[in-house]
């Protein structure tokens, strides 16, 4: 146990078939960045540790008492194949995801794992096919697995209906998305991800009962409806704009001033997204009202659904004067503070404006934060967690000139690394990963 408990991390086991009886594995410590310093107290482990390895193939799988075998650490494990196993057969290596480790394959097994999952994804247990996908996008990022084999994967999703599946691609195409906001891939990118989960969408439909309905399927839901409006289903978006108004309607007809929750015609498992959309669907009215609600309500988790919802404004001047609010306790209670500048920079159209803001109003947060100065530091991380240009990284270079940081100081030291490592992967990535989405996204007009 000491590899595990004293040290930080966990492996990737490359794993590559050598013939028709074996396969060999390795192991060396897994890091989102490389360059990254680690913990060298214990030296002496190596960073390699004893891995408990599950393995099934094609031919006669078995996912309930697979194979297995233990790794030692600093060795080349030799791993017998099941006599079942055929020449053209995949394998499957940590079955059911038991294992705290990722998993790389070669380019063949890679292959052969996306033709399955196309030709009948059921095959594979649901861990399997949501741990495919992540391990295969974050050895991707990190440049040991090819972005077009890691999003091979993708390319049965419309016939996926799993929760965790879909929260595995979803937080895979996150970063790629994010990086993508201005740049040429995201129209081919959007088109793509609408079309994958329209299945989805429309046998999850807008029809959410929890009191019944089982509880994955609610968050499936949300997932389907909150990524379908994202990338801009006409549909969607209409409904999430009609919700949003009938509750409106309904609640300028309450004279009696019921409680909220009497009036309020959208399912609370839907709240969030009804808000945000309805919100950036339309114009002053819709924020003035969602900006009224939030005052209003007393309830803690109802305030943070109206805050998000309301950084969704599609209209730069309201971007500037919530974020002027934001500051003013009288208005945003104080501990809500970071997240209406944190959420008004995840807005496409605010991302600038709340850099602008921070750095016009420096010295007011520096003041403002005083007494918490961990939000400060997240400020900094999350408003340039997605800088991705070298004009950028000037800009936040010179930020720092003649600036009293205080406690966002290694906050702004980490941002500068997040922003060079975003700026390699446009470089390395970027012109492969749109051009892939290119050829697999729908034409425009389907």
């Amino acid at each position: 146990m000491d590899t595990w408990t004293l040290q930080m991390g966990y492996p990737v086991v490359n794993v590559r078939r050598l013939n028709d009886t074996h396969f060999n594995a390795s192991q060396e410590h897994f890091l989102i960045n490389p360059d990254a310093g680690v913990d060298d107290r214990y030296t002496d482990l190596g960073y390699q540790w004893y891995v408990y390895l599950t393995y099934t193939q094609q031919t006669d799988p078995d996912f309930d008492t697979p194979l297995n075998i233990w790794m030692e650490p600093n060795m080349t494990t030799l791993v017998p194949v099941s006599p079942f196993m055929v020449a053209d057969d995949w394998f499957l290596v940590n079955i059911k995801q038991y294992g705290y480790y990722r998993v790389n394959y070669d380019d063949d097994n890679w292959a052969r794992l996306s033709q399955q999952l196309m030709d009948d994804h059921t095959a594979l247990p649901t861990e399997n096919r949501a741990q495919l996908i992540n391990d295969a996008f974050t050895l991707a990022r990190v440049g040991r697995v090819d972005y077009p084999t890691a999003l091979d994967l993708t390319l049965y999703m419309e016939q996926e209906e799993g929760y965790v599946p879909w929260e595995a691609t979803l937080g895979a195409i996150s970063y790629i998305r994010d990086m993508f906001s201005r740049y040429y891939g995201y129209g081919p990118l959007e088109r793509y991800m609408r079309d994958k989960v329209q299945a989805l969408y429309d046998s999850l439909g807008w029809t959410d009962d929890p009191e019944n309905d089982l509880h994955l399927d609610q968050f499936n839901r949300e997932n389907a409806i909150a990524t379908s409006c994202r990338y801009r289903n006409q549909d969607c978006l209409d409904t999430a704009s009609a919700l949003f108004s009938q509750y409106m309607t309904d609640d300028a007809n309450n004279v009696d001033n019921e409680p909220d929750y009497i009036i309020n015609p959208i399912s609370p498992n839907l709240k969030s997204v009804v808000y945000r959309y309805g919100i950036q669907e339309g114009g002053q009215v819709e924020w003035e009202f969602g900006w009224r609600k939030y005052q209003e309500t007393t309830d803690p988790s109802e305030k943070i659904k109206w805050l998000v919802a309301l950084s969704y404004s599609q209209a730069p001047w309201i971007l500037s004067r919530y974020l002027d609010y934001s500051l003013d306790s009288d208005l945003v209670r104080s501990q809500d503070s970071s997240t209406v500048i944190v959420t008004v920079s995840r807005n496409y159209i605010g991302r600038s404006i709340a850099w602008d803001y921070l750095r016009s109003n420096w010295d007011t947060y520096l003041n403002y934060y005083r007494t918490s100065p961990s939000s400060l530091g997240y400020i900094v991380s999350e408003v340039t967690e997605d800088f991705n240009t070298e004009l950028e990284l000037e800009e936040v270079i010179a930020f720092r000139e003649g600036k009293d940081l205080g406690p966002a100081t290694r906050a702004y030291e980490q941002a500068i690394e997040v922003i060079n490592t975003n700026i390699a992967w446009m470089k390395s990535s970027a012109t492969i990963v749109a051009e892939w989405f290119e050829d697999a996204a729908p034409p425009i007009g389907e």
